[in-house]
């Protein structure tokens, strides 16, 4: 038997779409997509922290397109990883982090579905999160 759910369009203008499917396939996980459809596309999310595990799969349509992710280590040093075709990355809750996104391409970003049942548990950091903590001494959290 073959089932439908309807997706939830986030966030859609003419160079990307952001959709959410609150239970994808009836895994117990969310799943949120971000896909670019303008080979110029260029896109930085906010600096967050989630409250849950996040699974991250980029897909890249073109070579030239891709995606990072810059984080917090645990050492309180700034890191940014290229997220590769054909992976999936894997960021720990409560580790700040900051996704960004060119060319064609999309982003699948998996997390738990919290027993509380709010959609996202996350908070949102200030933009220059990652410029005060490149140029600190002292790690925040």
């Amino acid at each position: 038997m073959i089932h439908t759910r309807k997706i939830e369009t986030m966030d859609l203008d003419v160079r990307s779409r952001q959709e959410l499917d609150r239970n994808f396939m009836n895994t117990g996980y969310r799943r949120r997509l971000l896909v670019a459809s303008d080979p110029g596309f260029s896109w930085r999310g906010r600096p967050t922290r989630s409250a849950d595990p996040l699974t991250v799969v980029p897909i890249p349509v073109v070579a030239d397109a891709g995606c990072r992710v810059r984080y917090l280590d645990a050492d309180g040093s700034v890191k940014v990883v290229e997220l590769a075709a054909g992976h999936s990355y894997y960021i720990p809750p409560e580790v700040p982090h900051q996704f960004e996104a060119r060319g064609l391409g999309a982003i699948e970003i998996f997390s738990p579905i919290p027993a509380d049942g709010r959609l996202f548990r996350e908070e949102v950091l200030p933009e220059d999160f990652f410029q005060l903590q490149a140029s600190s001494k002292e790690p925040a959290r």
